[in-house]
């Protein structure tokens, strides 16, 4: 068997396997609902429709009443090899008990031709080969699927492959602008380092000068934050996040980091649940509330109660959110400071500097999003 071939061929498949999801979620953990016969079309079983939970979940079904075929919308993560496996599982069922003889799919545009991925004469060694592609992310669910399924299934790519290729060619050039683009904002960040150092002193140079080891990644944020609050204390205390919510949540987050333990009893499974879930991002207080509120115990484990409040803070952290603060906190502080008519004009400069690198960044960005919009 030469698996050199398998090397030979990663590029092609790989652009292959996009597999086109069909209406399960899988990261969701709501069990598995029945579903109402009154919205299925009468030739539609609602028990053999059901998944089992340990591959995913019926989300919504949408029942047209003219006459027209029936569609199974699978939601994929192509990063995640479990997924991957559990599309395939869910694909042999719909194959099984409903009848499907049609698996439409992203990332090409014309049938799959499956002697493609023949590699060998010999069965075994190709199927070998199969499991390793599929098991490094070469190929996805619906290739691996195909393979191992009856002739009678079709297997069409759905892409405008115009639109598809304009779209290649609109990301070199998204990397073209961004070179450029970089390269002018490394010459304006240097021309503000050298008025930087003939205009700035005292504490006004250091507060700067600690900004830039921010901006170069030499200290971490929670140090900056840190010392902002040496200047303004008032961030720092749980009395004042109305004001400064996710600044205080961010220092609270600092102070309580080197005292959280993972409990030792374990995560309980109706929180890991809830932790897992993609529903609960950004609402993982209401979640954890309604919880104690259906007469789960947090008050007689302590160290269960201190990491699930340390998580609740992370969940309502938004960057956006804690940069506005953070960026106004620097304007009040530089508001006090005394300092030279040169040296307030040049600090807004370079805020004004620092708004159109974000809008530039946005820009080059934005090319991509209108172009690759076309064929999403």
């Amino acid at each position: 068997m030469d698996l050199n071939r398998k090397k030979k061929y990663s590029i092609h498949t790989k652009a292959a396997a996009f597999a086109t999801a069909f209406v399960f979620l899988f990261t969701s953990i709501a069990p598995a609902q029945p579903i109402s016969r009154q919205i299925l079309p009468p030739f539609i079983s609602p028990v053999s429709l059901q998944i089992p939970q340990e591959l995913g979940n019926i989300q919504e079904t949408y029942f047209n009443s003219k006459t027209s075929p029936f569609v199974y919308l699978i939601q994929d993560a192509h990063d995640s090899l479990d997924t991957q496996k559990n599309i395939t599982r869910i694909l042999q069922r719909l194959s099984e008990k409903e009848n499907v003889s049609l698996v439409c799919f992203e990332g090409g545009s014309q049938e799959l031709d499956r002697s493609f991925y023949y590699f060998s004469e010999n069965t075994g060694e190709n199927k070998e080969i199969w499991d390793a592609l599929f098991n490094e992310g070469k190929i996805g669910a619906v290739e691996y699927f195909a393979l191992n399924a009856s002739p009678r299934l079709k297997f069409f790519g759905v892409e405008d492959s115009k639109i598809y290729f304009e779209n290649i060619h609109s990301i070199h050039k998204i990397y073209s602008a961004s070179d450029q683009s970089g390269l002018e904002m490394q010459k304006v960040d240097s021309d503000l380092s050298s008025k930087a150092a003939r205009i700035l002193a005292g504490d006004v140079k250091k507060l700067h000068d600690l900004k830039q080891a921010l901006n170069q990644k030499r200290i971490s944020l929670v140090r900056y934050v840190k010392e902002l609050s040496s200047r303004s204390p008032e961030v720092s205390l749980p009395a004042n996040q109305r004001e400064w919510p996710h600044l205080v949540r961010l220092m609270k987050l600092s102070e309580m980091e080197s005292k959280i333990r993972q409990p030792k009893t374990g995560i309980p499974q109706e929180i890991k649940k809830i932790l897992d879930s993609n529903y609960s991002k950004g609402h993982l207080r209401w979640y954890i509330e309604r919880l104690a509120d259906q007469g789960f115990d947090f008050e007689t484990n302590s160290e269960l109660k201190d990491w699930i409040g340390y998580q609740i803070l992370q969940d309502e952290l938004s960057a956006p959110e804690l940069f506005e603060e953070l960026e106004r906190l620097e304007t009040q502080i530089y508001s006090r400071m005394e300092m030279s008519r040169e040296a307030r004009k040049f600090l807004a400069e370079e805020r004004i500097s620092a708004g159109r690198r974000l809008s530039v960044l946005k820009s080059v960005k934005g090319k991509g999003i209108t172009t690759m919009s076309k064929a999403s």
